[in-house]
């Protein structure tokens, strides 16, 4: 099987190097070293405020706004585009994503393509929300309403928090 990981905090990158996969000798890793991000280009990337909360790893504070001294810039990559260019109908594609807060906006993106939607075949999803993680605006009942939506498209739908 093959593992492409979006990562942009440098902190996490060597969990995607080998041997990572030293239990499954036809593991191929790939490292995109970006976040993912929404209503995007092809081709095109921008960069996002991440909050840092010791100066190295980022998406991992508690704060509800950015400031100075906890916030990092990243390179980020539309799921969609990336998705439509690497990704055939026929493969089996897993997902994980637990992107801070950003699932709010990437995955009614892909709900608005569902061509490209269904190339997902499993989603696990830690959806940011008020209820457990105190992190605003959304709500769980929101990020229930999105797995509904995403499963009625058929795709398999997995909270994780």
């Amino acid at each position: 099987f093959a593992v492409t990981a979006f990562e942009a905090d440098p902190a996490w990158a060597p969990l995607y190097e080998q041997p990572c996969c030293r239990f499954h000798a036809s593991c191929d890793v790939k490292l995109i070293r970006a976040g993912i991000g929404a209503r995007m280009r092809a081709n095109e990337s921008m960069s996002l405020q991440w909050l840092s909360n010791d100066g190295h790893s980022i998406g991992r504070s508690g704060r509800a706004a950015p400031d100075a001294m906890h916030t990092v810039e990243i390179r980020s990559v539309s799921l969609v585009h990336w998705l439509t260019r690497h990704v055939r109908h026929e493969d089996w594609v897993v997902c994980k994503m637990d992107i801070e807060n950003v699932e709010h906006q990437v995955l009614p993106e892909l709900l608005a393509v569902p061509s490209t939607l269904r190339l997902i075949d499993e989603l696990f999803v830690e959806c940011h929300h008020r209820e457990s993680y105190g992190v605003g605006p959304h709500y769980y009942s929101e990020c229930l309403s999105m797995y509904e939506r995403l499963m009625a498209e058929g795709v398999w739908v997995h909270d994780y928090f």
